[in-house]
């Protein structure tokens, strides 16, 4: 046994933040389709993948998440879902 230092602990990876995204964009891209009450249930889930995304994406980069692939689709389809309720509210609001 040498002196010294104690041996590191296993690295955790965790890509509950990047899954969680890609959870929240399917749902909200899903939801961003339902009449009339689409856009309020929409809005929360989108905000939520794309938070969570930037949140897996930076834990993939500081090495604590093995992925970026799931963060990265969860804010993809996040931002999607943001910008399908806002060009469905402009093409249906009715002017006059």
């Amino acid at each position: 046994m040498s002196a010294g230092r104690a041996p590191e602990p296993p690295h955790r990876w965790s890509d509950s933040a990047g899954e969680w995204s890609l959870v929240l964009g399917i749902i909200a891209i899903a939801c961003a389709f339902v009449p009339v009450i689409g856009d309020v249930i929409t809005l929360p889930f989108a905000a939520g993948a794309v938070a969570l995304g930037f949140v897996g994406i930076r834990a993939a980069h500081g090495r604590r998440a093995w992925r970026s692939v799931l963060a990265m689709l969860g804010v993809a389809l996040g931002a999607a879902a943001i910008a399908t309720v806002v060009v469905l509210l402009i093409a249906t609001s009715h002017t006059g």
